[in-house]
């Protein structure tokens, strides 16, 4: 196995929403959250969406990176996605909603929580902040 790192391209979003669902399918959070396959596959969309307006966006504040397996046809195999100092402010998914049968209170007060305790850590000074990091099997 070949490894290399690299610059996420829009091509690449798809591949990656893939690996960040295969990577935490047995978090019991992901599946209390997004409790049926209509509403993994909607977070699969969204989570394509968000990545694609990262990568494409140098002014989001975003950094997206992946490593590709270089002898399995260039397969992504983990990315890193985090947030530049002081650059990324915003909503915590662009979708304008999220399905119908998700759980958006799990979501809410997760978010609200790992807001709180990033405040509580770094309160407004800036600082890089890792949003995700998945690795496939």
């Amino acid at each position: 196995m070949v490894l290399r790192l690299s610059a996420a391209t829009a091509a690449d979003v798809d591949q990656i929403a893939a690996v960040h669902l295969a990577a935490f399918d047995s978090n019991a959070l992901l599946h209390a959250q997004f409790p049926t396959p209509s509403s993994r596959s909607a977070l699969q969309q969204i989570l394509s969406q968000e990545m694609s307006a990262a990568i494409q966006n140098e002014r989001s504040g975003k950094v997206v990176l992946v490593v590709r397996d270089t002898d399995a046809e260039n397969q992504i195999i983990s990315f890193a996605k985090w947030d530049l100092p002081g650059l990324s402010k915003g909503p915590h998914h662009l979708g304008g909603s999220w399905p119908e049968d998700c759980q958006e209170q799990y979501l809410d007060e997760y978010y609200d929580k790992a807001e709180a305790a990033k405040n509580r850590v770094v309160g407004d000074r800036p600082c890089y902040r890792k949003l995700c990091i998945s690795f496939s099997e």
